[in-house]
């Protein structure tokens, strides 16, 4: 796919280019795990420093944990299955390091280091950051997805 231009409301955006296609994108902005990898790699990390597995896993666990309202009240609650070891925490890291980050490495959205346990952007995050954004413009994506 190359740029192009988004029109939301009377409102243009242009997406940068991303050299995937069609099926990829979809299969990256369709799955709720990946999009909050690409939201939390790209939105929480200054400088391009790596989050760290533990930490998205985390992170991904209590929106999860949020969403789930027989888990979480509230974005401030905690709860033992989204904790490190917990039900959702081991839910979101097995399907984090077996699926989800090597199709997200190989498309080149992010960079995983398997050795270190951490995560970068890679050249195509930035398309997926502002299609994020416009799909939470137009409600596609519920803007509450990803508490911080």
């Amino acid at each position: 796919m190359s740029v192009f231009d988004i029109n939301l409301f009377g409102s243009s955006k242009t997406v940068p280019e991303t050299t995937l296609d069609e099926e990829t994108v979809f299969n990256v902005l369709g799955n709720f795990r990946r999009r909050a990898v690409i939201y939390y790699t790209v939105n929480n990390n200054n400088e391009n420093k790596p989050i760290s597995l533990t930490q998205l896993t985390e992170k991904i666990a209590h929106s999860e944990g949020v969403r789930d309202d027989t888990i979480l009240l509230n974005e401030q609650d905690t709860h033992p299955d989204i904790e490190k070891g917990g039900r959702v925490y081991q839910s979101v890291y097995i399907s984090l390091t077996q699926r989800h980050l090597p199709f997200l490495h190989t498309a080149n959205i992010i960079s995983y280091d398997d050795a270190e346990k951490t995560i970068t952007v890679d050249t195509e995050a930035e398309a997926f950051k502002y299609m994020i954004q416009c799909l939470t413009e137009i409600n596609a994506i519920d803007p509450e997805e990803f508490p911080d």
